[in-house]
């Protein structure tokens, strides 16, 4: 069946899907980002042999972190259903309407044309929104990143299993520490900046810094 509603067209044959509960979830993205989300296609599937299709592996090459994908320039979300997870990895199917909230994150990181090769800041606002916002999860215990690490802290690494918990304490920080407006003026000050190595040495010249408890540079005063 198909289903529209709040800009959400969503395919599916899921006897679960609480689409109410759902719109409120994509509520704290929406927040975050402060932007209405467009029209997003959503299609919903049962089978580990449909979503790797999408996922561009082999049915045998699914790992149980991945639950979905997103394709921003389209707005399109790829992902199993709460029965999908249930029946294909060892999550509980309460984690789908994170993950989808995760996912509609880059869609909107997309939409506000922040830079797509700060791998780290992408994933770390998703997992922020997806995991403290919506799932309510106490961080606590367990493990957080060295801030003087520069492998921890380097906003331009290419995905690795480390990205997603490097992610969101990184972005923990800086809101607890800074706020979270200081994180989004920074994201929209670069913008024009082509020069990927520039933008990152920016951020260790101001929000690192500053979460190190050093001097900041010049252009600290317009972010923060």
């Amino acid at each position: 069946m198909i289903q529209i509603k709040n800009n959400l067209w969503i395919k599916h044959n899921s006897e679960e899907l609480d689409i109410d509960n759902l719109i409120n979830c994509f509520s704290k993205a929406k927040e975050f980002f402060e932007i209405d989300y467009p029209n997003v296609r959503i299609l919903l599937l049962n089978d580990k042999n449909d979503l790797s299709f999408f996922m561009n592996k082999q049915k045998e090459e699914m790992d149980d972190w991945m639950l979905g994908r997103c394709f921003p320039e389209i707005k399109m979300i790829v992902a199993y259903s709460p029965e999908g997870i249930e029946k294909n990895t060892n999550r509980q199917k309460f984690t789908f309407r994170g993950m989808l909230t995760h996912e509609l994150c880059h869609i909107l990181y997309h939409e506000k044309k922040y830079n797509k090769n700060l791998h780290l800041l992408n994933e770390g606002i998703a997992s922020y929104v997806q995991n403290i916002l919506v799932n309510k999860m106490d961080l606590s215990g367990k493990k957080d990143i060295d801030i003087e690490n520069s492998d921890d802290v380097d906003i331009l690494q290419n995905f690795n299993k480390e990205i997603y918990r490097r992610g969101i304490f990184l972005v923990k920080r800086i809101i607890d520490n800074l706020g979270k407006e200081v994180l989004i003026n920074f994201l929209e000050r670069i913008k024009n900046i082509d020069n990927d190595k520039e933008i990152s040495e920016l951020f260790d010249n101001s929000i690192l810094m500053k979460l190190r408890g050093g001097k900041t540079n010049e252009f600290d005063k317009d972010i923060g």
